[in-house]
């Protein structure tokens, strides 16, 4: 679990974050991708800077935050 002091984290941290937890090989990335963009479907994390339409340097906060 992110501590606020942790937050926002980048999309590549993010991406990172489910690979390492739920042994998904660094090849398999686009499975990590899907798990974030279904995550921002349930509103369970939120970007950080709704402005911000670059995917690549996105940041996404928890949905609490």
């Amino acid at each position: 679990m992110l501590t606020p002091s942790q937050l926002p984290v980048t999309l590549k941290q993010f991406i990172a974050m489910p690979r390492n937890r739920m042994g998904i090989e660094d090849k398999n990335y686009p499975m990590a991708s899907r798990i974030i963009k279904d995550s921002i479907e349930a509103e369970l994390i939120k970007p950080y800077d709704p402005e911000n339409k670059s995917r690549k340097h996105a940041k996404y906060i928890p949905f609490w935050a």
